[in-house]
């Protein structure tokens, strides 16, 4: 036995890591008690710069100490000239860095970088993006570089498609990277637009990334990045502010139904009313109960543009909003009715319209979800994007497909039940709508076939 070193046992490790890491806290919290008393005498020098320095790098998440340094750098700015200045700063993106090697997704680092370059005289945006490629080749999800990213590509005025590019890459790199999946969310509808306004992006574009997409499902169907970008594909463009329902009453009240909500203090910047073709002043209110936003407005004539009940009216409503026009119209007969109403029609208002070439390629792609689900019986995600691919095609036509692929889901993934008969229910009641008389302001579900959907 002599001569041996003696190995410590795991108990006797725990305790000397535990005393090491007691020391290093008592000193860690007396320099930060120093920091804070140096920042209450507003002692903004370098040896504040350097205590905060060996504070942050221990431990970069004390937004404190990032203000503290923040307030010292502000100080040297009054009295140093702009090469000096850059000199500063230049250090202070380099102290960031260290402590982005402490931990890379570090929230006040990357936010003091941000503001570091904000005031920095002359930055480096070139050096800025390839700082950013370095990192995501390190790691490729990290959230906090792809956002520090768009901010940098903004500022260097690149271009989205030389981004997109980027996304192209490192996606073939890995399917399953989240976040270049959701970055290429962002650029191709500023690359791609779609005039009408009904998809994401054109239909050009969308069937080739549906094809992309596909891929990557098939390379690995139990990764949901691909499976939520497929998502996207599938929904519709934000839609415009618009008029959907208008309704006046005798002798100087009007409603206006929107299909989004709007605050009460743009109601008069984007709504003009015309009675007999004169503009008329109204004063704008919103329901009880509601303080900033509503979808339905309320609104009351002013004494000269009441609706007189010896006469015919007629009420023209527009509202423009980001160069959109919407427009709705009545007529109020004389001695015939207190109140009157109009609707908008209602027809795909929650569906894409397709063309032949899209129709057949989402066809296609429902088969192959079948055949994925075959060989991935378990995996949820063919099965949820069945039952929305079908849902693009045609709710009425596929329901009976559309209730099966929604019980083979449930017995799939029962931990999830709820939301999938919500989601159930959500495409019922648009159906419902969709097939709304355009005059009709009810909606009754209770004799419906498919009730079980909206139970």
């Amino acid at each position: 036995m002599h001569g041996r070193v003696k190995l410590k046992t795991s108990a006797e490790q725990q305790e000397a890591k535990d005393i090491e890491r007691a020391k290093k806290l008592v000193l860690y919290k007396a320099g930060q008690g120093k920091a804070f008393d140096k920042r209450k005498k507003g002692e903004f020098d370098e040896d504040a710069l350097e205590l905060t320095a060996k504070l942050l790098l221990a431990n970069p998440e004390v937004y404190t100490l990032w203000n503290f340094r923040k307030e010292i750098i502000l100080d040297f700015k009054k009295e140093k000239n702009a090469i000096e200045l850059q000199t500063v700063m230049l250090n202070e993106l380099a102290f960031t860095e260290n402590c982005l090697r402490t931990n890379p997704k570090s929230y006040g680092s990357w936010h003091h970088r941000v503001w570091v370059l904000e005031i920095m005289p002359n930055p480096d945006w070139q050096r800025e993006l390839r700082l950013c490629t370095k990192y995501l080749e390190l790691d490729e999800r990290n959230f906090h570089c792809w956002g520090y990213r768009r901010y940098v590509v903004e500022k260097a005025n690149v271009s989205a498609e030389n981004e997109l590019q980027f996304t192209d890459s490192k996606i073939e790199t890995n399917f399953s990277n989240y976040s270049s999946w959701f970055y290429r969310s962002k650029l191709l509808p500023f690359i791609y637009p779609d005039t009408e306004g009904l998809r994401p992006i054109c239909e050009e574009k969308l069937l080739k990334e549906l094809e992309l997409v596909q891929h990557a499902e098939f390379t690995d169907p139990n990764d949901q990045s691909a499976w939520f970008y497929h998502r996207w594909l599938l929904g519709r463009s934000e839609k415009k502010l618009t008029l959907t329902y208008l309704e006046v009453q005798r002798p100087n009240k009007i409603i206006l139904v929107f299909n989004k909500q709007l605050l009460l203090s743009m109601v008069a910047s984007v709504t003009e009313i015309g009675i007999n073709g004169n503009k008329a002043d109204v004063q704008w209110m919103l329901p009880l109960g509601r303080d900033n936003t509503s979808h339905i407005i309320l609104g009351f004539f002013v004494e000269d543009c009441c609706l007189e009940i010896t006469a015919d009216v007629e009420i023209v409503v527009n509202v423009t909003f980001e160069n959109t026009l919407s427009t709705l119209s009545l007529n109020l007969k004389k001695d015939s009715s207190e109140s009157c109403s109009e609707n908008k029609e209602r027809t795909k208002e929650f569906c894409m319209e397709l063309s032949v070439a899209a129709t057949s390629v989402l066809e296609h792609e429902v088969e192959s979800c079948i055949q994925l689900h075959e060989l991935e019986p378990d995996c949820k995600w063919p099965l949820l994007t069945c039952i929305l691919l079908t849902r693009s095609l045609s709710f009425t036509k596929y329901f009976d497909r559309i209730e099966q692929y929604f019980e083979k889901l449930i017995s799939i993934d029962p931990l999830r039940k709820e939301y999938y008969n919500d989601l159930r229910s959500k495409f019922v009641i648009e159906n419902c709508l969709e097939n709304l008389a355009a005059h009709s302001v009810e909606l009754t579900l209770a004799d419906r076939q498919d009730r079980k959907s909206v139970v």
